[in-house]
C-alpha cells in the first residue's frame, strides 16, 4: 500500500516486467480515470499507438464503480502502471499522485475519454527539447462524439508565448489533456492544488507563467470527446467561478509574492462560487484592502465566455489603461488570424513552431 498526497490509501498494480527498471523514460503519461468504461480502451490504444514510444503510462483509477478498472487491468503493455484509489480523491489529487511517482522528464496529460493523435508525443517532446525556455506546450484540438464520425469543430489556441502570456490573464489558453510539460517545473511551483476545484489546470498554468514561457503547436494533436457527462459541460458555471478565483490568487501573488489559498476556508471558496469576493488573509491591512478592491474588479470583468466585454467595460471607465488596450488589441489580432488561417486535420510535416 502507498499513500497519495491527500493521505488516502492507494494500491499500485503493475505488470511484472515493469519491476525491472532500466533507464528513466522520456515521458510520463498522466491519465486519472473515473467511470469511463465506455471510452477508456480507445484512450489507451491512442497512447500505445504513439510514434514516440519512450514513455511510461501511469493510470490512476479514482475508485471507479463501472468496470473501468477491470478494462485497465487487462492491458498487457509493460509500460503501463496502474494506481488504484480506494476512495474517490478527485482529479487534482490523482495528478499529484502521478507527479510524485513519475520518472519521465515530461508529463503528457491524457483524459480517459479522449484520443491523442499518433504523432502528439513526438512533436511535443521535440519542441520542448529545442526550446528549453518553454515549460509547457499544448496544441490545437477538435471535439468529436464518436471515434468513427467526423469532428464537430476545431479549437485553435494562440501559439506564441507572448500571446499566451497576455491572454492567460483572461482565460486558460492551453487545453489540459493536450498539454505536455516539464515535470520538475510543475513540482517546483507546487503541483496541482485540489482547493481550486475544476480549474486546477488554469491555476497551474498561471503559476508556471511566472517563471517560464508557454506555447501551443499550431497542429491538431488531440481529440476531445463531447458528451453530456463531460465535466466541463455539467459544471460550466463552477468552472467560470473557479477560473475567477485563479485570477484573484494570481493578482495576490503579484502583490505579495505568494497567495492565501492555503488559508482559505470552504466558506471562502463558496463565496467565490456564489459570485462574491472573499476577504484576503495575508499581508498588512492596507495591502489586504488593495487586494480586495482588485479582486472585486476581477470578479466584475472576468467572463471567459466573452473576454472582450470585460475589457470594454474596463476601458469605458479607465480609457487611459494602456495595459487593457494592449490586451484587447492582441485579442482582436489573434481572433482575426484564427478566422483567416486555413486549418487542416492532417499533421503537416513542415517546420515546427518557432518561439
Amino acid at each position: 500500500m502507498k499513500t497519495n498526497l491527500k493521505g488516502r490509501q492507494v494500491s499500485s498494480l503493475r505488470n511484472d516486467s515493469t519491476m525491472r527498471r532500466t533507464s528513466d523514460p522520456k515521458i510520463t503519461v498522466a491519465m486519472p480515470v473515473f467511470n469511463c468504461m465506455k471510452y477508456v480502451q480507445e484512450a489507451i490504444d491512442s497512447i500505445l499507438g504513439q510514434t514516440e514510444g519512450d514513455f511510461e503510462f501511469l493510470i490512476v483509477d479514482d475508485a471507479s464503480t463501472d468496470g473501468t478498472l477491470e478494462i485497465i487491468e487487462q492491458q498487457k503493455d509493460p509500460r503501463i502502471r496502474i494506481i488504484r484509489n480506494e476512495f474517490n480523491c478527485g482529479l487534482a489529487s490523482g495528478l499529484n499522485t502521478i507527479l510524485s511517482q513519475a520518472r519521465g522528464k515530461y508529463i503528457a496529460r491524457m483524459d480517459g475519454d479522449d484520443i491523442s493523435l499518433e504523432r502528439r508525443f513526438e512533436l511535443q517532446s521535440r519542441f520542448l527539447e529545442s526550446h528549453p525556455e518553454i515549460a509547457l506546450v499544448g496544441s490545437y484540438f477538435t471535439f468529436f462524439e464518436c471515434k468513427d464520425k467526423g469532428d464537430i469543430c476545431i479549437k485553435r489556441r494562440p501559439e506564441r508565448p507572448l500571446e499566451i502570456g497576455c491572454l492567460l490573464g483572461i482565460a486558460s489558453q492551453v487545453c489540459h489533456p493536450s498539454a505536455m510539460y516539464l515535470r520538475e517545473a510543475a513540482i517546483e511551483v507546487g503541483g496541482y492544488r485540489p482547493k481550486i476545484g475544476i480549474a486546477e489546470d488554469y491555476d497551474l498554468w498561471l503559476r508556471l507563467r511566472e517563471r517560464w514561457l508557454l506555447a501551443n503547436l499550431p497542429e491538431v494533436l488531440h481529440r476531445v470527446r463531447w458528451h453530456e457527462q463531460r465535466i466541463s459541460n455539467r459544471r460550466l458555471m463552477d468552472q467560470v467561478a473557479f477560473s475567477k478565483l485563479c485570477l484573484m490568487l494570481d493578482y495576490e501573488r503579484k502583490v505579495l509574492g505568494e497567495d492565501s489559498l492555503d488559508l482559505m476556508t470552504h466558506d471562502d471558496i463558496g463565496t467565490v462560487l456564489g459570485g462574491g469576493v472573499p476577504i484576503p488573509r495575508k499581508g498588512p491591512a492596507d495591502i489586504r484592502k488593495r487586494i480586495h478592491r482588485n479582486w472585486k474588479r476581477i470578479s466584475y470583468w472576468h467572463d471567459p465566455r466573452c473576454p472582450e466585454v470585460g475589457l470594454l467595460r474596463r476601458l469605458a471607465r479607465w480609457p487611459y489603461d494602456l495595459g487593457a488596450w494592449q490586451i484587447l488589441l492582441t485579442l482582436i489580432k489573434v481572433r482575426v488570424r484564427w478566422k483567416m488561417r486555413p486549418i487542416t486535420l492532417h499533421l503537416p510535416s513542415g517546420e515546427l513552431l518557432k518561439a
